[in-house]
């Protein structure tokens, strides 16, 4: 039986669009939750990653496993990576697997500043040369963290040399330059196939 797992989405995103994503986990044997995180992901991703490591806690009491398995979508894999890295993550997380998560930063966050940037700490953090990149890249790896970061060919706001993380097993899947290649990662079964093969890995 694999470790139950926690799916956390991303800026702008809920615990809804994960539907899809858990039915295709769910289909491959998992007990799936979802994250219960601040509403939209806008916050301080810090802050998220402190809710991520209590929904990971009460995925554990739920299931009585002592890990669990981890995916973050886009920025959601920068709040569970920072909960892995940062907060004692690896204690309770097996394996994390990361989708279209820009952990070198991306510019296409800049976009978003001017729509909310006066609200969403997060938004900022996304940036390239923002302290929380900073913090996350140069802390390193650490010897106890499982880490997996699928990227897709075609992606404009997380391309795959953005996502790539060392220390990392860094996976790039075939895509197609399109507007919205990047909003697919979540929905995606060729992705989720891809997420699964790296769980059970």
């Amino acid at each position: 039986m694999p470790p139950p797992l926690l799916l956390v989405h991303g800026f702008l995103s809920t615990r809804s669009a994960m539907r899809p994503l858990a039915r295709h986990f769910r289909r491959s044997g998992r007990t799936v939750d979802r994250a219960r995180l601040s509403p939209l992901c806008i916050q301080d991703v810090r802050r998220l990653a402190v809710q991520v490591g209590r929904s990971v806690e009460a995925l554990q009491e739920a299931t009585g496993a002592d890990r669990v398995d981890v995916v973050g979508v886009s920025q959601g894999g920068l709040a569970a990576l920072y909960y892995v890295r940062r907060l004692g993550g690896t204690e309770r997380v097996r394996r994390m697997v990361a989708l279209g998560t820009p952990f070198a930063g991306t510019w296409f966050a800049a976009i978003g500043v001017p729509l909310f940037g006066a609200v969403s700490a997060g938004v900022w953090q996304s940036l390239p040369d923002s302290d929380l990149v900073k913090e996350l890249v140069g802390a390193g790896p650490s010897p106890e963290e499982d880490v997996v970061s699928i990227a897709r060919e075609g992606d404009t706001v997380a391309p795959p040399e953005r996502c790539r993380l060392e220390g990392a097993r860094n996976i790039v899947l075939p895509g197609r330059l399109t507007p919205w290649t990047h909003q697919t990662m979540g929905i995606s079964r060729t992705v989720a196939r891809a997420a699964i093969d790296a769980l059970d890995r």
